[in-house]
Formats: structure tokens, sequence, C-alpha cells
């Protein structure tokens, strides 16, 4: 339970370094409001529907769900463990960083 609310605090942490890279890459606020919205309300719903395991694999490779499981304290079967969900959604945060610092 306990690391299920530290990774709680890390995730909304690193989330709202991941708004802050998206609004600085589109440098218009709408724009940034919009696409973390539609990212994970929208997209993150939706790859779930992709039939076969093209639709598990996406889920795996897109930010906001796997860094969400590390705020879970059981891990549902056949998803990356929170640990490596937290890191691929770290990565994304990084290599979003990084656009932002050459814009």
């Amino acid at each position: 339970m306990l690391p299920a609310v530290a990774g709680g605090g890390l995730y909304l942490a690193v989330f709202g370094l991941f708004a802050l890279t998206i609004g600085a890459i589109g440098r218009h606020g709408a724009a940034a409001i919009t696409g973390i919205i539609g990212f994970a309300l929208v997209i993150t719903p939706l790859e779930l529907r992709i039939p076969g395991s093209a639709g598990k694999q996406l889920h795996a490779c897109l930010p906001t769900a796997p860094g969400a499981q590390s705020t879970q304290a059981r891990r549902p079967p056949a998803r990356l463990s929170p640990g490596r969900g937290f890191a691929v959604f770290r990565i994304w945060t990084a290599a979003l960083l990084a656009i932002a610092a050459v814009l």
C-alpha cells in the first residue's frame, strides 16, 4: 500500500512536468490543455479497444497508462510492472523535455 501512495505522488509530479513540456512545445496554453486532456482521457482509453496484442503493446508504450500503474496497489495481469511502467513514463517525459529545451 505504501509503494502505491509514494507512486501516486511521484506520478503526479512527473505528470505535471509532462504537461509543462507539452505547453512549452506548443507555446499556447489552450493547445497544451487540449493535448494533455486528449492524451490522458481520450487516447489512453481508446488504445485498449484495439483488438489483439497490438492494443496491449501500444498501451505499454504510451506514457500515461504505464505511469499510472505505479499508483496501483495490485498489478493487473499481462501488463508492465509498476516500476517499469513509471520508467516508460519518465523516458517519455525526458524526451519531451529535451525537445522543449531545443525549441
